[in-house]
C-alpha cells in the first residue's frame, strides 16, 4: 500500500491499533490483491481528500456560506461520511493552529511540503481565536451527530454559524464579529471599499479623494402621494423594523435597501446573494409584512429582488407636483 494511505488509516484510528487493524482489514477487502492507493482508502472509510478542506477552510473565511453549503453537496453526492468528514475537518483546522503558534511546524505536522506550504498560506487567512471557534462549534457537532438522524442538516447549520458568527450570541463569536469590524474600518481609513449611507445614496465613496469618474446624478422619479408616504414611513423606521425581527431574518435583512414597488407595496433590495436567497423566503416576508401592519397600521407587501453588480440605488422618489415645480417650463399632458 502508499505511504499516504497506510499515514491516513492510521490517522483515522486515532490511537487505537485495533481500530487500525479493522480499518486496514476494509480497505483490503474491497481492494485485495491490489495496491492499496490514498484515493481508494478515502473510498473505502468514506472520506475527502485534504484539497477539499483546503476548499471549504477558504469559503468559510471568507464568509461564503453559499459555497460552503455547495461543497458540503458535493461531498453528500460522492458518498462520504459526514461523520468522518466533521472528524478530519476538526484536524486541518487544528493543523492550521499549529501552523499559526509554532516556528517548527515540519515537527509537528507529518505532511508532505506541498500540503505545508498550503497549510501556511490557509493559517495566513484566519487567526488564533477564530480558528479555536471554529474547532469549537465543529466538535460540539461531531458529538450532536453520533446519535442524529439529520447530520446532513446539523453540518450545514455549523457552517452558517462559522461564516455568520452574528447568528451566535456566544463571547468568542462577538469577538470575531469586533475583528471583521476593525479590519472593514481599516480599509475605510485607506478608502479601500464604499460604505452604505444613511441618504438617499446607499453607496459613498469611503475615502476623501476626488472619484475617478464624474459623479452620476441622481435620478428624480415621481409617485404618487400614497407610495411617497410608504416608502418614507418605512425608510425612517427601516433599522428599527430589521431589529425587530426574530431567528435569522434580522441577519438576513441588516444590508438591504427599501425602493417602491407599486401601490401599497415596496421592493426589499438586497446586497448579497445569500442573504436574499434566505430573505426572500416567504416565512420572513410574512413575519416582516405582520410586524408593519401591527405597529403601523399599513397593509403593505413586499417583494425582493438581488442588487444588479455596480448599481446605484441613489434614486431620489419626489411626488408629481413636487417633480412640476422643480420644471421651470410648460408642461403638456396627453391621454
Amino acid at each position: 500500500m502508499e505511504d499516504k494511505a497506510l499515514m491516513y488509516v492510521a490517522k483515522a484510528a486515532d490511537g487505537s491499533l485495533r481500530d487500525g487493524l479493522s480499518l486496514l482489514d476494509q480497505c483490503v477487502a474491497f481492494h485485495y490483491g491490489k495496491i492499496l492507493t490514498y484515493e481508494n482508502a478515502l473510498e473505502v472509510l468514506g472520506a475527502v481528500d485534504a484539497a477539499v478542506f483546503s476548499q471549504m477552510f477558504n469559503a468559510v473565511s471568507d464568509g461564503r456560506t453559499k459555497d460552503c453549503i455547495s461543497s458540503l453537496e458535493d461531498i453528500v453526492i460522492q458518498g462520504r461520511e459526514l461523520g468522518q468528514f466533521v472528524t478530519d475537518f476538526i484536524w486541518y483546522m487544528r493543523n492550521l493552529l499549529l501552523v499559526q503558534s509554532s516556528d517548527d511546524v515540519e515537527g509537528l505536522v507529518d505532511m508532505s511540503e506541498e500540503n505545508i506550504k498550503q497549510l501556511k498560506e490557509d493559517a495566513s487567512r484566519s487567526d488564533g481565536p477564530t480558528l479555536m471557534r471554529y474547532i469549537r462549534v465543529f466538535s460540539e457537532l461531531s458529538n450532536q451527530l453520533r446519535y442524529a438522524s439529520q447530520k446532513r442538516v446539523l453540518v450545514e447549520v455549523a457552517l452558517i454559524k462559522l461564516t455568520r458568527p452574528a447568528m451566535e450570541p456566544n463571547l468568542d463569536s462577538i469577538l470575531q464579529r469586533l475583528g471583521d469590524l476593525e479590519a472593514q474600518v481599516e480599509e475605510l481609513e485607506a478608502g479601500a471599499i464604499a460604505v452604505p449611507a444613511s441618504g438617499s445614496a446607499p453607496y459613498v465613496q469611503a475615502s476623501g479623494m476626488p472619484p475617478a469618474e464624474p459623479e452620476i446624478p441622481p435620478e428624480k422619479v415621481a409617485l404618487p402621494q400614497a407610495q411617497i408616504e410608504d416608502l418614507k414611513l418605512v425608510r425612517n423606521e427601516w433599522a428599527r423594523i430589521v431589529r425587530s425581527m426574530g431567528g435569522g431574518a434580522k441577519s438576513y435583512l441588516r444590508d438591504t435597501v427599501v425602493e417602491p414597488g407599486g401601490e401599497n407595496c415596496l421592493t426589499i433590495v438586497f446586497m448579497d446573494s445569500m442573504s436574499y436567497d434566505m430573505g426572500r423566503r416567504p416565512t420572513v416576508i410574512g413575519e416582516l409584512e405582520r410586524y408593519v401592519e401591527a405597529n403601523y397600521g399599513k397593509s403593505i407587501y413586499f417583494k425582493t429582488r438581488l442588487a444588479g453588480h455596480g448599481e446605484r440605488l441613489n434614486t431620489i422618489y419626489v411626488t408629481e407636483e413636487d417633480l412640476k415645480e422643480k420644471i421651470h417650463m410648460d408642461i403638456t399632458e396627453e391621454d
